[in-house]
């Protein structure tokens, strides 16, 4: 009875570490975001030969964006989307910082639409306000309906990995549709699809 007393208290406190460290980072970025921000600029000044500084920097935050994120669709909790929006902002203010240039006013990037029947029926409702799949159309504007991850890339390979998040779109925004990619998920049964757009915006 003592062991397994003994592996529940270690399964309980497991549990609570794996809790700690993500909502010590999102206290630290909501506390210090802004000071994380300015001293952006010093790393390029401290930078190594090759941008060696600049690219350890990059990928230290798109690790940390990519532990908070996971491979969700979109934030569970309004902490985590601001969590995730000042990692994105910092990393968008450093690439700026080491290029010279603002390339944080127009964002580009996939983000996941929904899931529909092969009737053209969302299974619930879509992360952008329109009504069936068919009326995804290239070149029209569609607002966004909550919070959701922009990544770099739409599911790749067998696997169907997601891309890295690079930010996070507020519900309301308008994006421009620049691209349209459905995946037919073969295990379901009826068969279903799921919707990824490319999509540009302008960042407020």
């Amino acid at each position: 009875m003592a062991n397994g007393g003994g592996s529940r208290l270690e399964a309980w406190l497991g549990l609570v570490k794996a809790f700690v460290w993500p909502c010590a980072v999102i206290g630290i970025l909501l506390l210090f975001r802004a000071n994380i921000i300015a001293l952006l600029p010093r790393v390029t000044e401290m930078d190594l030969p090759g941008g060696t500084a600049v690219k350890l920097a990059e990928q230290r935050l798109t690790q940390q964006i990519t532990q908070i994120a996971g491979s969700t669709d979109s934030p569970s909790d309004p902490k985590m989307a601001l969590a995730v929006k000042a990692l994105t902002d910092a990393k968008h203010a450093l690439v700026a910082s080491a290029s010279g240039f603002d390339v944080t006013a127009t964002r580009t990037g996939w983000l996941y639409v929904g899931e529909a029947t092969e009737d053209g029926k969302w299974t619930s409702p879509p992360h952008l306000v329109v009504e069936t799949p068919s009326k995804l159309v290239n070149g029209n504007t569609y607002s966004v309906r909550t919070d959701i991850y922009l990544r770099d890339a739409p599911p790749q390979g067998a696997a169907r990995l997601k891309g890295n998040v690079i930010a996070v779109v507020p519900e309301g925004t308008r994006v421009r549709l620049i691209e349209v990619q459905s995946i037919e998920i073969y295990a379901s049964n009826p068969a279903l699809r799921v919707y990824w757009t490319q999509v540009v915006y302008n960042r407020s």
